[in-house]
């Protein structure tokens, strides 16, 4: 940053020596400002608005240094620098205070995002969470319907067959194709309870 004031300084302290006086002294300021536009750009991204300010300071007091010098050198005055050296301020404190302001403002946006995505992350696991026990349960209910109902009909009709299979073996035979027939129908129905989970 300090590079082209110093190169500017130069040219003027050439021409004082080879004799030009006035405004021709004076170098063209446009490249200066566009020389020093980069480095303000990046101190106003990366640092902030204070950090731009002292960048000014910093360009100024190294110009006024210079120009002080000079004009003790040369017995001349340097109005014209001294003034373009504050409109080149005022001018970079207002853009570099507009950069900073959205530069902050994207931050904010970002942390906000970051925080937005965190967030939807979080009810994406309770969601998950939530589906799995919903699910469990369903399939705790469709398990129960099917293989409790059947184990205890099962239960019962062994506990009939039991009691009676001495006093009337042709009854408890009975009771025992009914058994089957009931485990039959209970087997089929927890298959396709379990082939519609999977499917599921």
């Amino acid at each position: 940053s300090f590079t082209p004031v110093i190169a500017r300084m130069l040219a003027v302290h050439v021409r004082l020596e080879a004799g030009i006086i006035g405004n021709d002294i004076i170098t063209d300021s446009g490249a200066l400002i566009l020389w020093l536009f980069v480095p303000l750009i990046a101190v106003a991204t990366q640092y902030g608005f204070w950090f731009v300010v002292i960048f000014c300071i910093a360009t100024s007091g190294v110009e006024i240094v210079i120009g002080a010098s000079l004009a003790d050198s040369f017995g001349i005055a340097t109005d014209i620098l001294f003034e373009q050296l504050i409109v080149r301020n005022l001018v970079f404190l207002a853009i570099g205070f507009i950069i900073s302001r959205l530069i902050n403002e994207q931050r904010q946006q970002r942390a906000s995002l970051r925080d937005a995505n965190q967030q939807l992350a979080q009810y994406t696991v309770t969601l998950e969470q939530l589906t799995v026990s919903r699910e469990r349960n369903r399939m705790a209910r469709d398990l129960h319907d099917t293989l409790a109902h059947t184990l205890t009909a099962v239960s019962i009709q062994l506990e009939a067959v039991t009691t009676i299979w001495d006093t009337s073996p042709d009854i408890a035979r009975q009771r025992i194709e009914k058994i089957q027939h009931i485990t039959r129908d209970g087997l089929n129905e927890t298959r396709q309870a379990l082939k519609a989970l999977r499917s599921s």
